[in-house]
Protein backbone atom coordinates (compact mmCIF):
# COMPACT_ATOMS: atom_id res chain seq x y z
CA UNK A 1 0.00 0.00 0.00
CA UNK A 2 0.90 3.60 -0.75
CA UNK A 3 1.65 6.13 1.96
CA UNK A 4 -1.68 7.92 2.86
CA UNK A 5 -0.12 11.02 0.96
CA UNK A 6 -0.23 9.22 -2.11
CA UNK A 7 -3.33 7.82 -1.86
CA UNK A 8 -4.85 11.29 -1.57
CA UNK A 9 -2.90 12.42 -4.81
CA UNK A 10 -4.35 9.78 -6.49
CA UNK A 11 -7.77 10.25 -5.83
CA UNK A 12 -7.49 13.54 -6.49
CA UNK A 13 -6.36 13.14 -10.29
CA UNK A 14 -8.92 10.15 -10.80
CA UNK A 15 -11.81 12.95 -9.82
CA UNK A 16 -9.87 15.31 -11.78
CA UNK A 17 -10.07 13.08 -15.09
CA UNK A 18 -13.52 12.26 -14.02
CA UNK A 19 -14.78 15.75 -13.92
CA UNK A 20 -12.85 17.06 -17.12
CA UNK A 21 -14.65 14.03 -18.90
CA UNK A 22 -18.00 15.05 -17.88
CA UNK A 23 -17.38 19.05 -18.53
CA UNK A 24 -15.65 17.64 -22.17
CA UNK A 25 -18.84 15.79 -23.01
CA UNK A 26 -21.18 18.72 -21.70
CA UNK A 27 -19.09 22.01 -22.88
CA UNK A 28 -17.96 20.73 -26.74
CA UNK A 29 -19.20 17.41 -27.74
CA UNK A 30 -23.12 18.65 -26.20
CA UNK A 31 -24.25 15.02 -25.25
CA UNK A 32 -25.36 15.50 -21.94
CA UNK A 33 -28.26 17.67 -20.74
CA UNK A 34 -27.99 20.04 -17.99
CA UNK A 35 -29.80 18.63 -15.36
CA UNK A 36 -27.50 15.47 -15.72
CA UNK A 37 -24.09 17.05 -15.65
CA UNK A 38 -24.77 18.87 -12.66
CA UNK A 39 -25.85 15.64 -10.84
CA UNK A 40 -22.75 13.56 -11.72
CA UNK A 41 -20.69 16.94 -10.58
CA UNK A 42 -21.90 16.60 -7.39
CA UNK A 43 -21.63 12.62 -7.08
CA UNK A 44 -17.91 13.52 -8.26
CA UNK A 45 -17.64 16.36 -5.28
CA UNK A 46 -18.80 13.74 -2.95
CA UNK A 47 -17.15 10.18 -3.62
CA UNK A 48 -14.04 13.14 -3.28
CA UNK A 49 -14.64 14.28 -0.22
CA UNK A 50 -16.16 10.83 1.27
CA UNK A 51 -12.90 8.89 0.77
CA UNK A 52 -10.36 11.93 1.63
CA UNK A 53 -12.08 11.99 4.96
CA UNK A 54 -12.11 7.80 4.88
CA UNK A 55 -8.20 8.46 4.11
CA UNK A 56 -7.79 10.69 7.12
CA UNK A 57 -9.18 8.41 9.70
CA UNK A 58 -8.77 5.09 9.22
CA UNK A 59 -9.79 2.21 11.63
CA UNK A 60 -7.56 0.13 14.20
CA UNK A 61 -4.03 2.08 12.96
CA UNK A 62 -2.51 -0.09 15.91
CA UNK A 63 -3.40 -3.42 13.76
CA UNK A 64 -1.50 -3.63 10.57
CA UNK A 65 -3.54 -6.62 9.19
CA UNK A 66 -6.71 -4.87 10.03
CA UNK A 67 -5.32 -1.12 8.72
CA UNK A 68 -4.56 -2.99 5.31
CA UNK A 69 -7.86 -4.79 4.99
CA UNK A 70 -9.36 -1.21 5.07
CA UNK A 71 -7.38 0.17 2.75
CA UNK A 72 -8.15 -2.42 0.46
CA UNK A 73 -11.73 -2.21 0.90
CA UNK A 74 -11.13 1.22 0.58
CA UNK A 75 -9.87 0.85 -2.87
CA UNK A 76 -12.38 -1.30 -3.69
CA UNK A 77 -15.09 0.78 -2.83
CA UNK A 78 -13.52 3.43 -4.32
CA UNK A 79 -12.92 2.11 -7.54
CA UNK A 80 -16.25 0.98 -7.73
CA UNK A 81 -17.66 4.49 -7.49
CA UNK A 82 -15.76 5.39 -10.10
CA UNK A 83 -16.97 2.70 -12.06
CA UNK A 84 -20.92 3.75 -10.96
CA UNK A 85 -19.75 7.34 -12.36
CA UNK A 86 -17.96 5.87 -15.48
CA UNK A 87 -20.99 4.10 -16.20
CA UNK A 88 -23.70 7.07 -15.90
CA UNK A 89 -21.72 8.99 -17.75
CA UNK A 90 -21.86 6.52 -20.58
CA UNK A 91 -25.47 6.20 -20.44
CA UNK A 92 -26.26 9.74 -20.02
CA UNK A 93 -24.27 10.05 -23.92
CA UNK A 94 -26.38 7.06 -25.24
CA UNK A 95 -29.52 9.35 -24.63
CA UNK A 96 -29.27 11.38 -27.86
Amino acid sequence: MANRRQLKKEIKQAVIILADECLIHYHFIKTIDEAAFDSLMEKIVGINSEFIRRINCPEGTKNRERTRRYYKALTEDFNKAVGGIMEELAASCKKD
